[in-house]
């Protein structure tokens, strides 16, 4: 059970490309699962037409789990945990307190865990010793290494062109990054691909400083976009930035490496595993905005730097999906 994906005119998450990757491999198996959608906005959860075999709900439903009493507690049920709502460290206090209480009266009925990143299984595993708990990390559609070009031409404008792949949210904090990009005396542009409309007050934000610092020419909202479109948008930039404050994984990380992008990343989720330090990318802990913006402008200033990391990178053959529900 899901709440409904980019079919339904929502954006296009890495739970969501998780999920339809895991929705195949099963059929591949012989296994083949059954999707729910739940639309974002329901009240209630949905009734099944006959009893499953079992339930995997997606964590983004867990609002509704604890808002509702024990749902089919004669079904075995499991939760695919896409990241730890309450562990973002932008969140306040009391609102970290809410979502960990959600979680604990979601899951009352939750016999298992799937989940997609080490440090959340080694949480859940800790929270719940009880309770089994697998990690199933994603994998990297096999167009993003299609995309590598065997030598990336320069931009016509002499730009190094700066590519930052994430939902626009609190926790990506490109607002942050934009600063952290204005006070960078080198010629840069930078382009964002993910959905603009789940947090309409941040994108306005954003967009506002991006015209009080004069630099409408320097910065594209691309959207959301495919993983076709996504990868050919990779293939003609020369760097990978990800300022977030929260990951549990890092899929735009894994998806930047594979099309050969030297990275600079905050040391978040599996990002000290998807990004080797100093051979295929920077990392910089989450909080150490001057870290980053230097390590940022270490990277556009030092073309040699970008092509040691980026050779470096396409000697790393990246798992594939299908290899990751093996």
């Amino acid at each position: 059970a899901d709440t409904a994906g980019a079919g339904n005119g929502l954006a296009v998450s890495g739970g969501h490309v998780y999920n339809r990757a895991m929705l195949r491999a099963a059929a591949r198996a012989g296994f083949p699962l059954l999707a729910v959608p739940i639309p974002p906005q329901a009240a209630t959860l949905p009734e099944l037409p006959a009893k499953p075999a079992g339930l995997l709900w997606d964590s983004l439903c867990l609002p509704l789990l604890a808002s509702q009493p024990v749902y089919r507690a004669d079904v075995r049920q499991g939760l695919l945990m896409h990241w730890l709502p309450w562990a973002d460290p932008l969140l306040t206090g009391p609102e970290q307190s809410r979502l960990r209480g959600q979680f604990d009266y979601a899951t009352r009925n939750i016999g298992f865990f799937l989940a997609t990143g080490a440090s959340v299984a080694a949480h859940l595993a800790a929270l719940l010793p009880d309770r089994p708990v697998w990690l199933c990390e994603p994998g990297v559609a096999a167009v993003f290494g299609a995309s590598r070009p065997q030598c990336r031409n320069p931009s016509p404008s002499g730009r190094v062109r700066i590519i930052t792949v994430a939902n626009l949210l609190p926790a990506k904090r490109p607002v942050e990054l934009l600063d952290l990009l204005a006070r960078i005396d080198a010629p840069w542009e930078w382009h964002l691909a993910g959905a603009t409309g789940l947090d309409p007050a941040g994108t306005a934000r954003l967009q506002a400083r991006v015209q009080k610092l004069g630099l409408e020419g320097r910065v594209t909202l691309h959207g959301e976009l495919g993983a076709a479109a996504l990868a050919r948008l990779m293939g003609r930039m020369d760097l990978l930035a990800s300022f977030s404050a929260h990951e549990a994984y890092g899929m735009a990380l894994a998806e930047g490496v594979a099309c050969g992008l030297p990275v600079v990343a905050t040391a978040v989720g599996a990002a000290d595993t998807l990004v080797q330090a100093d051979v295929t990318g920077l990392l910089v802990p989450w909080d150490d905005a001057e870290g980053f913006r230097r390590a940022l402008e270490r990277l556009i200033r030092s073309a040699d730097l970008r092509r040691r990391f980026a050779r470096a990178a396409a000697r790393r053959p990246p798992r594939r999906w299908p290899a990751a529900f093996a």
